[in-house]
């Protein structure tokens, strides 16, 4: 009897001895699959309408069978599919608990793909409901922008793309936001989507129109925004936008008639959108309003002006009394109502000044109340965790018991061999991450943001700070170049500064006080300089961006 019970597979063995164990493991794992087995197909049918139709979607999520006792892939998925459709449909006031389950399971187990999605999410729909800091959207948007490279879903590629160079755009970024604007609009080619080929267009047109001021030509950024109108004829919404977009553009290019009408006729277009209910924002009538002001017509000025006052937001209503309060003193000479409108303006700005003041003393309760979360978490996780290692154990010995020698250690050894290896590479990519992340915080210094909007004849206390912020986020650069090139004069060492910070040669000449011809030669001596370091065929402004 011993002999073919020495010649039975283990498995039979250890049912035989062991019924009551393996029916009991057996039916915790069914349990810990969750109730249902439609739910996955929902769940893919749910996410194959996001872009398309979040509402229907939202329907679908609302229908699925489920609880939070089913696994964890398919709760953490339904929470992050629900969370993008409903910020997808514009529905106000998003749970960020819920969000956040989807958003922290991917995170750590997810594809590149979900991690750029949760990433995306946890962005934009924080910023909706202003919970947490500008910087922690930023960084967030960056990681998306990372991880969705090289991916096949083009579209979630456009719209991660598109608002991390708004992001850049409204910090005055513009060399920066070009490329994720150009990648976003190829994305959005890529997958088909007029909408997001017309919302690239219309960002590429914000930014020629920033640059524009500079030097008074707006062509570029006019040329943008027409081909947005025409990309967009017989898309409501977007060529709403779109006219609305290029009424401001010939608005800042002098072509006041122009302006008009493309406003006039956005801003119509846009208010039947809003009453057909195929409009959840509300109508912007500043540009008109202004379009009115610059063509000497105070009476539609003001008209529109106290319409865009009407709006609920702070903003709105600041430009409006803005417009309100030039038009009285530049068109009709009213002093009375201009102090009046100045008066509000004052107040609306010390509203919106004492509102994210008060946001952030909320932000600060929210905090608590999530590190409370956190901590019963962490206990839940805790006694579940000691009700998982219990089961392992048994399943253990009974293992132990039926094959003692099953663990191979030159096996043991490879995996972790293969861990330490991808530790390392994940530690490098995040040294990576960090380095990018100081270069950023670099050129957010008070002083830094000046200059570049405004150069200026630099003091030598201001130079001493450019070099310190350099020295803090880059290394302590100024000192290892004086080390590796002991020969450096003073100025080829502030021209050094300067290329580190990316200034243009005029910048340059405006901040040392010399012309632009002194600076290309200092450039030149400068390279003579450290050509011993110089790669083969890199310029000086390459080499000390890397420095």
């Amino acid at each position: 009897m011993d002999q073919p019970a020495r010649n039975q597979p283990p498995v039979m063995i250890m049912l035989r001895k062991y019924p009551a164990i393996i029916f009991i493991v057996c039916a915790l794992m069914a349990f810990s699959c969750g109730r249902g087995t439609r739910l996955p197909e929902d769940l893919s049918q749910a996410e194959g309408l996001l872009d398309s139709q979040p509402d229907s979607a939202l329907a679908i999520l609302d229908s699925t069978a489920y609880s939070e006792s089913s696994s964890r892939y398919l709760y953490a998925s339904y929470c992050l599919l629900r969370t993008c459709a409903e910020y997808n449909a514009y529905k106000p006031g998003i749970d960020e608990r819920l969000m956040n389950v989807g958003v922290d399971y991917f995170l750590k187990y997810g594809t590149h793909d979900r991690k750029a999605l949760a990433y995306y999410l946890r962005a934009v729909v924080r910023q909706d409901n202003k919970s947490g800091s500008e910087a922690e959207w930023a960084n967030d948007l960056l990681l998306a922008t990372k991880e969705i490279k090289g991916s096949d879903n083009h579209m979630l590629a456009a719209l991660i793309n598109l608002r991390y160079a708004v992001v850049l755009n409204d910090r005055k970024w513009y060399d920066a936001s070009l490329p994720y604007m150009e990648k976003g609009l190829e994305e959005a080619e890529k997958a088909g989507s007029l909408p997001l080929q017309v919302t690239a267009l219309i960002n590429l047109s914000h930014r020629s129109l920033f640059l524009g001021d500079e030097n008074k030509d707006y062509s570029e950024a006019i040329e943008y925004a027409v081909r947005a109108v025409g990309l967009s004829k017989g898309q409501d919404n977007d060529y709403a936008r779109a006219l609305y977009n290029l009424g401001a553009c010939y608005s800042r290019d002098g072509q006041f008639d122009k302006s008009l009408e493309c406003a006039s006729n956005a801003v119509r277009a846009q208010e039947k959108l809003f009453r057909e209910g195929k409009r959840k924002s509300r109508v912007r009538y500043a540009v008109l309003a202004d379009a009115f002001r610059k063509m000497n017509m105070p009476d539609s000025a003001l008209f529109y002006a106290a319409k865009e006052m009407e709006a609920p937001d702070l903003i709105a209503k600041l430009s409006g009394s803005q417009l309100s309060y030039i038009v009285y003193r530049d068109l009709l000479d009213d002093k009375e109502n201009a102090v009046k409108y100045l008066t509000i303006h004052n107040e609306i700005k010390s509203q919106l000044e004492a509102s994210q003041q008060n946001d952030q003393i909320i932000d600060d309760r929210v905090e608590a109340e999530k590190a409370a979360i956190r901590s019963s978490r962490s206990r839940i996780i805790g006694t579940s965790v000691a009700v998982v290692l219990s089961l392992f154990v048994a399943l253990f010995v009974i293992v132990k018991v039926l094959k003692r020698n099953i663990r191979n250690r030159d096996a043991a050894i490879e995996r972790k061999d293969n861990e330490i290896g991808e530790s390392r590479t994940q530690l490098k990519e995040s040294e990576s991450e960090r380095s990018e992340l100081r270069s950023v915080l670099m050129f957010k210094d008070k002083l830094v943001m000046s200059l570049q909007q405004n150069p200026r004849y630099l003091s030598d206390a201001e130079w001493g700070r450019l070099e310190k912020i350099l020295d803090d986020v880059c290394n302590r650069f100024t000192e290892r170049l004086r080390t590796s090139f002991p020969g450096l004069t003073g100025a080829e060492l502030r021209i050094a500064v300067l290329l580190r910070f990316g200034f243009t040669g005029k910048q340059m000449a405006s901040m040392m006080g010399i012309s632009p011809t002194s600076v290309t030669k200092g450039k030149q001596r400068l390279k003579a300089r450290v050509a011993s370091a110089l790669p083969e065929g890199s310029t000086i402004d390459e080499f000390i961006a890397t420095f």
